[in-house]
């Protein structure tokens, strides 16, 4: 009987894995999923002209508030990440 997911060339036949168990061989499967979703088409993006010129032209002085921003961002993300390891561990 093959899986509903096993439709690809492998045919959803059983084969012996590397602990001798058996393993279902869905050759295909995950090529159809990542084709289906859109994730496997690599694409260029790029910024329109007006938000790249305006990225250019911030001076040394108007990009302080900006990089205040981004390591604030850093640093809440880094203690969220740390509260939630040590909630996972039973430190807190």
């Amino acid at each position: 009987m093959l899986h509903p997911f096993c439709t690809g060339t492998g045919g959803g036949h059983l084969r012996h894995g590397a602990d001798d168990g058996s393993v279902l061989d869905c050759a295909g499967a995950i090529q159809t999923i990542m084709g289906a979703s859109g994730l496997s088409a690599m694409e260029a993006s790029t910024l329109p002209a007006e938000i790249a010129s305006t990225i250019e032209d911030v001076g040394l002085l108007e990009s302080i508030p900006l990089w205040a921003v981004t390591l604030l961002g850093s640093l809440f993300i880094w203690v969220l990440s740390l509260v939630m390891i040590l909630t996972v561990y039973g430190a807190f």
